[in-house]
């Protein structure tokens, strides 16, 4: 994020397994995982706050989401694990790669207990 050195990559290192995993573009894995990353890490940082009045003029982490995921619908990009054809029978698979890979973040890490509510997020 902003002002970061390097960047988190946590996102990209979660969208890189749910592609990896069941073959869909990076874009589409990212427009499933952002949302519910930026859910859970909503209360470390006003970064969303801010992202929500650059984008929507808007000064809220829960709106700038709501609004962010409805861009992605509005560009046929799936938000949802299940809109991308990815069952909840894959939950234990993804969860275990993401452990795997250490997909959880630079600036905002994530332990096992967030990716468990990321993935459940990540559901819908």
């Amino acid at each position: 994020m902003y002002g970061k050195q390097g960047g988190d990559w946590g996102v990209h290192d979660i969208g890189h397994v749910i592609s990896l995993l069941f073959d869909i573009p990076h874009g589409a894995s990212l427009s499933i995982v952002y949302p519910a990353w930026m859910k859970i890490i909503k209360a470390r940082t006003d970064k969303i706050d801010r992202l929500g009045f650059e984008l929507f003029g808007i000064n809220n982490s829960d709106e700038t989401i709501s609004k962010l995921e409805k861009f992605f619908r509005s560009i046929g990009s799936p938000v949802r694990l299940k809109d991308a054809g990815i069952h909840k029978d894959k939950k234990k698979e993804i969860y275990d790669t993401l452990i795997l890979n250490n997909a959880c973040g630079q600036n905002f890490k994530l332990d096992e207990n967030d990716l468990e509510s990321l993935l459940e997020l990540m559901y819908g």
